[in-house]
Formats: C-alpha cells, structure tokens, sequence
C-alpha cells in the first residue's frame, strides 16, 4: 500500500511539474489540434528538429493536443503550458483578452480553394448555387449566405471524406488548405471538367472586408494542372504563441530552427514556404515576443 501512494504521488509530481522540469531538462509543451490536422503535423516536424539540433539548451519540447483553441490560449495565458498553434480568425479576434501571451511566428499558408465545373471560371454569387464544402471554411459559407440565401451546402471533413471518383456533384468544391497537398492536384488531374476557380472582385472585397485576417496573394500560373494564368486568391496563417516569460533564447533558438528547416535537402511542405516577411503585415495587429521582433527586424 505504501508503495502504492509512492507511486500516486510520483505521478502528481510529474504532471504538477510538467511545464517545468523532468529528467533534469526543462520542459515545454506546445499544444497542438488533432491528429491528421496541420498544427499537429507541424508539430511532429518541429519537436524532432529540436530534439536532434538543441540538447545543448537543456530543454526538450513536447507535444500535447488539446482540441478546443481557446482553451489552448487560456493554458498560455495561465502558464499551465508554454506554446500554442491557433488559427489566424482566433489569433485576430481573441489573442488581446490574454495579456500574457505573446506572437512567435506566422507559419504555414493556407489558402482558401474553389474548384468547380461551372461554365465560367469565375466564383460568384450569381452563378454558383450548390457547394460541396469543408468544414475548415464556414466562415465562407456564413458570408456567402448572407449574398445569397438559397445556396445549399454539403459539409465534410477528414472523418467523413466525399467520394469524387464518379466527378463533382455540386458547382463548386471549397476548402482550406497548403498549396501543397497531393489532393489538389489530383482533383485537376482526375476530375473531369473542372478547375480552378477565380473568385469575384464582389466576392474578394466582401471576404477581405469581412475576415482581416486573410490576405490577398496571386497564385502564380502554371502552380496547379490547366492553371494558364496568374490567380488572386486569399490565404491565411496559423500563429504560433508562448508566454511572455519564454526566455529570448528559447524562442530565438526555436525560430532558427522554424526558418531554418527550408533550406534542407527535401524540406517538410509546412516548412519549405515560410517567410519572415509574412510577419511584418501583422506586426501592428499582433503582440510579438521580444526575440521575433529581433529576428523579424522590427523597429
């Protein structure tokens, strides 16, 4: 029984200390979504960097998922944990109401996608009516909705996928995702008669006006299958957050590693386009840490 309790309280003691030290290494958890979601594959990418470059820090970084984004931001804040990913609508909309948190880095761009087999290229609110949609872009389909009521949504997502392989059922396929993924591109190459989209100058404006958080970029022709010209299409960042306390050579150390990874032999599609210049859009709307505001060149 004795041994029992010893055990117990060893237990209590690692998870009290947990974003402390363990095995006479400091400890950081960075929260992350699910499994199979963008911030978790990150994170895999990056805690086996770390671990391989910086043992001379004495601090080893662990993984740790927890669903629900404020709740990430509140462990933050807390200093119950040590780092986060969140998207960019919850960095833009609720990272003031935690003073103790402070920006790292944007990361990985993901864009907003439209494929479809409508007759004119072009996304609209005349002449689109049906959407095939994944459940990452609902604030599109709050704002379309608002533009044209009828429109009827089919929702999915990774636990319940859409069978393709006999073509597009509704007009329009509509996502959120790297430019990277292999689905994309065989989408293009695969279905029959679609492609593409570009989306409405009505439509660009609302979305931008609407969501400060996405941004605006072309997608360079020839990027995807049949993609003959330029595309202005809209993208947005997951933002990586820690404590105000992280030490400026942890986080400095972590960034190295972040911006540092593209320039490897075959380098991980979340890493191998991350730019420091990205940042710099936000740096008057966001609370960056004193080390990324060195690395970033910040005035």
């Amino acid at each position: 029984m004795r041994l029992f309790f010893k055990i117990i309280l060893t237990i209590l003691l690692l998870s009290f200390f947990s974003n402390k030290i363990i095995f006479s290494k400091s400890l950081r958890i960075l929260l992350t979504g699910p499994h199979q979601s963008g911030s978790n594959i990150f994170c895999n990418e990056l805690t086996k960097k770390w671990e391989y470059i910086e043992n001379n820090l004495k601090i080893k970084l662990v993984k740790k998922i927890e669903i629900s984004q404020i709740k990430r931001l509140e462990h933050i804040n807390n200093n119950k944990n040590s780092l986060a990913i969140i998207d960019a609508e919850t960095a833009h909309e609720k990272l003031k109401k935690y003073p103790n948190i402070r920006v790292l880095s944007l990361l990985w761009e993901n864009w907003l996608f439209a494929i479809g087999n409508v007759q004119e290229p072009v996304l609209s609110y005349e002449n689109t009516k049906t959407f095939l949609i994944h459940e990452n872009s609902y604030y599109f389909a709050n704002l379309w909705k608002t533009w044209s009521p009828k429109t009827k949504f089919k929702w999915f997502n990774k636990k319940k996928l859409p069978n393709l392989n006999n073509g597009l059922s509704e007009e329009v396929l509509v996502f959120n995702g790297p430019k990277e993924i292999i689905e994309i591109f065989y989408w293009l190459e695969n279905l029959p008669g679609i492609q593409l989209l570009l989306f409405d100058k009505k439509v660009l404006k609302s979305l931008r006006f609407n969501y400060k958080w996405l941004i605006p970029k072309k997608i360079k022709a020839n990027t995807f299958p049949y993609q003959t010209e330029d595309i202005l299409g809209l993208k947005w960042h997951p933002v990586l957050v820690g404590h105000s306390y992280l030490s400026e050579n942890f986080v400095l150390a972590l960034l190295k590693i972040i911006y540092g990874h593209k320039e490897k032999i075959a380098p991980h599609y979340l890493f191998k386009n991350l730019k420091i210049s990205d940042n710099k859009i936000f740096r008057d709307t966001l609370s960056f840490h004193v080390s990324s505001k060195k690395m970033f060149l910040f005035k």
